[in-house]
Order: structure tokens, then C-alpha cells, then sequence
């Protein structure tokens, strides 16, 4: 991360991040199909999914506003980007700083 970053770069930096680690649990979920062990296949599943728990925790923590705190996770869509649609968010719903000012 670098200094000049805008608070919008900074949310999707970390959106992405979160979307990787969710992805990750996934994939680990997946491979227990080709595991023919029972008992390593319970093991993996029950894992991946302690693992996506955590992940998914984790993301509703670190996906927040770096002057308040306010959580930004149902602005950030599940791609880890802020939406850019007709009408862009400008402002953080709880402090009301701009999203295009720096870190």
C-alpha cells in the first residue's frame, strides 16, 4: 500500500484482498470431492469452512472507512470494486468524508 492512496483505492485494495481469501476457501472446499478418504474429506470440508467463516468475518472488519471506522462492505460489490455505476458513492455513509480524498 502506498502513501498517496485515495480512501476509494484503499477499499478496494482491501476488498480484493478479502475476495481472495474467501476464494481460496472455496477452492479448498472444492478439492474435497477428489479426496476418496472419508474421513480427509470431513476433515477438509469442515476446515474450509471454519476457514471461510473466518475469512467472511474478517472481510465485514477490514472492508471499513480509514477515518471512522464505519464498515464499507455493502458498498463494495463482490467484486471488491466500488460500484461505478449511473450514480458512484462520493461520500462515507457515516462521516461523510469523500472517498476521493487521501488516506
Amino acid at each position: 500500500m502506498r502513501n498517496g492512496m485515495t480512501i476509494r483505492e484503499f477499499i478496494d485494495y482491501r476488498g480484493h484482498w478479502s475476495k481472495a481469501a474467501m476464494a481460496l476457501t472455496a477452492v479448498a472446499f472444492l478439492m474435497a470431492t477428489f479426496v476418496h478418504d472419508r474421513l480427509y474429506c470431513l476433515l477438509l470440508v469442515f476446515i474450509s469452512l471454519i476457514a471461510f467463516a473466518i475469512s467472511a468475518t474478517l472481510s465485514s472488519i477490514k472492508v471499513c472507512c480509514p477515518r471512522c471506522g464505519g464498515s464499507m462492505l455493502r458498498l463494495v460489490n463482490f467484486c471488491g470494486a466500488i460500484p461505478q455505476g449511473k450514480t458512484p458513492i462520493r461520500f462515507c455513509p457515516y462521516c461523510g468524508v469523500s472517498l476521493d480524498d487521501l488516506k
